[in-house]
C-alpha cells in the first residue's frame, strides 16, 4: 500500500558542490527514505553534445531530456514502486530524496519536487573537488592522459566553464526553499535540511 503523503526533496549545487554527498546522507538519516541520483539515468535520458553551444543558445533546461528519471520521481511521490537503472525494486517512501541538479527548472522533472535545497559551494572550492575526484578515479587512461585531460579542464574553466556555472547559480537560488552554506560540513548541511523539513 502506498503513502499518503510522500514528501520530495530535491537538492541541487554546481558540479562538485556536494549534492550526491548531501542525497546519500540525508537518505541515511531520514527514517523510511529513498534516494535517486540524475547520473544513474545517463543512458535513458538526453543531454546536449555540447555545453558550451546550449549556453550560448540560451541555456533551455527543457533540452534535458529525462523521461525514466521524471517517470521514477512522480511514479515513487504517488506511492508507486519502481525498477532503479541497474534491476533494483525501490518500494515508495514518505521521503524521496532526489539528487536533482537541475532542480525546479526543469520542469518536466522539478514540477515533483515538494521542498527544492540548493547547496552554495564557492566555485574554487567545487573545482578542486573535481579535480581531485578525477585524479582518484579509476580509469583506462594513462597517468599522462588523466593530467591531460585535467589540464584541459583547468585551462578552460574560466574562458567557458566558470560562466555557465555562474549562470546556473543564479538561475537556481530563486527557485529553492532553502539555501546551504557548501563549506559547512556534510553533517551540519544534513542537519539544516531536516531541521527544516516542517
Amino acid at each position: 500500500m502506498g503513502h499518503i503523503a510522500n514528501r520530495v526533496i530535491g537538492i541541487s549545487a554546481v558540479w562538485g558542490g556536494g549534492k550526491t554527498a548531501l542525497t546519500r546522507r540525508l537518505a541515511e538519516l531520514l527514517q523510511d527514505s529513498v534516494a535517486l541520483y540524475f547520473d544513474d539515468y545517463d543512458e535513458s535520458s538526453v543531454i546536449p553534445e555540447s555545453f558550451q553551444s546550449w549556453f550560448e543558445d540560451g541555456a533551455d533546461y527543457e533540452a534535458f531530456e529525462t523521461p525514466v528519471f521524471t517517470d521514477h520521481i512522480r511514479s515513487l511521490k504517488a506511492g508507486k514502486a519502481v525498477v532503479y537503472p541497474g534491476g533494483l525494486k525501490i518500494e515508495p517512501a514518505k521521503y524521496i530524496v532526489v539528487d536533482a541538479p537541475m532542480g525546479r527548472v526543469h520542469s518536466d522533472s522539478g514540477r515533483y519536487i515538494d521542498f527544492m535545497v540548493f547547496i552554495e559551494t564557492p566555485l574554487d572550492i567545487a573545482m578542486a573537488r573535481r579535480l581531485s575526484r578525477e585524479l582518484a578515479l579509476e580509469s583506462d587512461r594513462s597517468p599522462a592522459e588523466t593530467v591531460a585531460g585535467i589540464r584541459t579542464d583547468a585551462d578552460g574553466y574560466a574562458a567557458r566553464a566558470r560562466p555557465i556555472y555562474t549562470a546556473f547559480v543564479g538561475r537556481l537560488k530563486p527557485t529553492c526553499d532553502l539555501i546551504l552554506d557548501g563549506t559547512k560540513s556534510l553533517d551540519e548541511l544534513a542537519s539544516a535540511v531536516i531541521s527544516n523539513l516542517v
